[in-house]
């Protein structure tokens, strides 16, 4: 090939490529890989002195999408607003034990962080604290104050991600602002969240949420809540395993309840510190599917007078291998399942307190055999409706 055909061909070869990398782009397929690294400027205060939450808004405005923004290491940035990003994909927040700090009350929807539509979000090594002095009571006029407010957000990592003293949820996972659009493909791991005024943990609208390690103690309602807020809201694929269970206010550790559609919920493996191992499974109309309580440990006694684990009109019931503390010697007072299906209960360990131990008989019941076991049904149901959203300028 002659000199001038080689280099037609050659630019011709360079427009195909620029043509492919345009579609690609304007598509989304084009790859994720990260576009560089960003360090928090100087001149955003990191002494808690100021409020800075408009100036740490323009700054991660302006950085682009799939960038790591570093944090100094150690430092405090007082956030009395609301960081919230819209649509943003790619980006991770290295916190290198960096901490977002409230000081004043603020406006009852406020949250330190909130994530609308977009994903394949990081945040790590961050720590976020509210202005709940009195942290671990529920406060129904500030209970939308939530560290971490997942709306409909398609991949989110938290990792190493503390939280103490907000007002509502640490984290909070539900449906987008401006559609019906669910959270997924959420991961939360080796992270925690004390001293919270409503749940560690809620769902409203999520799924493949996985809740891996951790401390999850002392809020002011239930650890952790899987309560839709009526249609388009759900839960599916929800995974709790390896935490560990401090004390609370209230006396579950998971409440499933809301209206809405809730399948294949699991907590596998937990260790129970500070409460017991109390389930309550009571949604106000439909029927949850595939719930598995299993391998988890308590070492708090468990005091009624309704049953530990209780699921109400549930299809799909796995209790197994699960270790319980009592005050009394009443093993019926376990397990109640009312109105469920395809229910089975193996491997019970139960710690009567100041005696022995001992193993409960196997059990695959369903139907009418749960007399067996039922003891009673439960009849409260708490609702918690969500406020209506206020966007807030940063």
């Amino acid at each position: 090939m002659s000199a001038p055909h080689a280099a037609s061909a050659g630019r011709a070869t360079i427009r195909r490529a620029l043509v492919t990398t345009l579609v690609l782009a304007a598509t989304g397929l084009f790859p994720t890989t990260s576009v560089g690294a960003v360090s928090v400027p100087p001149r955003i205060d990191a002494d808690g002195t100021v409020d800075v939450t408009a100036r740490m808004q323009r700054f991660v405005n302006s950085v682009p999408d799939r960038t790591t923004i570093r944090f100094p290491r150690g430092a405090r940035y007082r956030i009395d607003g609301t960081l919230e990003w819209v649509g943003r994909r790619g980006l991770t927040l290295e916190g290198n034990g960096a901490a977002f700090v409230a000081v004043a009350r603020g406006e009852p929807d406020r949250a330190h962080i909130r994530l609308i539509n977009g994903g394949r979000w990081t945040i790590r090594n961050l720590r976020i604290r509210g202005a709940n002095s009195g942290g671990g009571h529920f406060d129904p006029e500030y209970q939308w104050q939530h560290g971490v407010d997942l709306r409909g957000v398609h991949g989110v990592t938290l990792k190493r991600v503390s939280i103490a003293d907000v007002y509502g949820d640490g984290v909070y996972i539900g449906l987008s602002t401006t559609s019906g659009r669910w959270s997924e493909d959420i991961s939360i791991s080796r992270s925690s969240s004390v001293r919270s005024g409503r749940m560690a943990v809620a769902v409203t609208a999520g799924r493949r949420v996985e809740v891996t390690g951790g401390t999850w103690s002392e809020p002011g309602l239930s650890t952790f809540d899987i309560e839709p807020n009526g249609a388009p809201g759900g839960a599916n694929r929800i995974l709790i395993e390896n935490t560990i269970v401090g004390p609370g206010w209230r006396h579950r550790a998971l409440d499933i309840t809301g209206v809405g559609r809730v399948a294949n919920i699991a907590m596998r493996n937990n260790k129970f510190t500070g409460r017991p191992l109390h389930v309550r499974v009571d949604q106000a109309s439909g029927r949850p599917r595939n719930i598995v309580i299993e391998g988890n440990v308590s070492s708090v006694p468990f005091n009624g007078p309704d049953a530990a684990l209780t699921f109400q009109n549930t299809d799909g019931v796995t209790v197994r291998d699960n270790t319980h503390v009592l005050e009394q010697g009443d093993p019926a007072r376990l397990v109640a399942a009312p109105e469920s299906t395809r229910v089975e209960i193996s491997g019970q360990r139960v710690v009567y307190r100041g005696a022995s131990s001992g193993t409960l008989p196997l059990f695959a019941l369903g139907g009418a055999a749960l007399a067996l076991i039922v003891v009673m049904l439960w009849r409260g149901r708490s609702r918690f409706a969500p406020r209506a959203y206020r966007r807030q300028s940063p």
